[in-house]
């Protein structure tokens, strides 16, 4: 669901109810943020700055790798909601991601978890240029992003990364084939899980045709 990030309320209404992407419920959307959360390196940080957080699905797996978490979304109600679920183990705020309170390289991770793509393809760059900022030299950055019709192209997706940050890895964290789950999952001999490991395995080969999420992992050098 893709919504103009100048009209808030929309947002706000649609926290009105509790897990509108509905990760708590869909599958592939907790594979998407498993998969996502695993490009993220092996290591501990000491201060990371997440992206639309929304009600904090992916904050979640942030808090064992580092040692404060700010989290930010546009959406009063989901901020809301987020601090009633985490406290004080992590410092959010109501920000829009054009207009980010923070001091220059103040974060060694920065996560872009399915927001890039919310402000007008004018607004991009310079989204890009503030967050370069944001990072600590040699931090790391994640994005993810649909590559979907009236979202992103995958090869639009890369170049708006590269234009700042050395890519460091680029991996879909969903496929267009999960949609055959319900018919795959229908053979004994596959589990669930099983049925998207494979998905995704078949989509690394041919990711431009099969991709429906994608992420990159990024650095500043």
């Amino acid at each position: 669901m893709k919504i103009n990030l100048n009209d808030k309320e929309k947002f706000n209404v649609l926290y009105s109810q509790e897990d509108p992407w509905r990760t708590k419920t869909i599958y592939a959307e907790r594979v998407r943020l498993k998969n996502t959360f695993e490009l993220i390196p092996k290591k501990h940080y000491s201060c990371i700055l997440e992206l639309g957080c929304g009600e904090g699905a992916f904050t979640s797996k942030l808090i064992d790798i580092g040692d404060k978490i700010y989290a930010v979304d546009i959406a009063e109600m989901a901020i809301e909601r987020a601090k009633n679920r985490y406290g004080n183990r992590v410092n959010f705020s109501l920000q829009d991601i054009r207009d980010l309170k923070f001091e220059p390289e103040s974060f060694d991770l920065i996560c872009a978890i399915e927001v890039i793509y919310y402000p007008p393809s004018t607004e991009r760059g310079k989204i890009i240029d503030n967050l370069y900022n944001l990072l600590k030299r040699n931090g790391d950055i994640i994005f993810s992003a649909p590559i979907l019709p009236g979202y992103l192209k995958y090869d639009e997706f890369i170049d708006l990364i590269s234009r700042k940050f050395k890519i460091l890895k680029i991996e879909p964290v969903t496929t267009n084939l999960f949609k055959l789950g319900s018919i795959i999952k229908r053979i004994p001999i596959l589990s669930q899980t099983g049925i998207y490991e494979l998905a995704i395995a078949l989509t690394r080969k041919f990711p431009k045709q099969m991709v429906r999420h994608l992420a990159i992992l990024a650095t500043k050098v």
